[in-house]
């Protein structure tokens, strides 16, 4: 009976020692591979941090660029009044050149006949 229960004994201090040594084989594997994962998310925070770094400054650059456009376009829009109110008669022009008749000058821009037949013979290709 005494050598049953030491094989027993020995058979239960082998399997316990052989669990701990596949235990701790399993902890040090899962410990590098948390190690690996812990690098990665570190890696990745990194990325992200220069993508954020790119986008604040891509939208800081996007930000100054429609401010530009917004004052050149205020430009362009007092320039073309500026010009316009320079030369009253420079709608009437364009719709010369555009083809229009005398007809449509004196309906569309309230002209006498000799007015946009003058107008015609100074910026068109002649009475119409």
């Amino acid at each position: 009976m005494a050598n049953l229960f030491l094989i027993v004994l020995a058979h239960v201090t082998v399997t316990a020692v052989v669990m701990l040594l596949w235990l701790a084989r399993t902890y040090m594997k899962l410990k590098g591979e948390l190690q690996v994962l812990k690098n990665s998310v570190q890696k990745n925070d990194q990325y992200l941090a220069g993508l954020s770094s790119s986008a604040r400054a891509a939208d800081s650059r996007l930000a100054f660029i429609d401010e530009q456009l917004k004052g050149l376009s205020a430009k362009l829009s007092a320039f073309q009044q500026n010009e316009q109110s320079a030369n009253p008669y420079n709608a009437i022009i364009q719709k010369i050149r555009h083809g229009a008749s005398v007809e449509e000058l004196m309906r569309d821009c309230s002209l006498c006949r000799d007015e946009a037949v003058l107008l015609m013979r100074l910026h068109g290709s002649g009475p119409g």
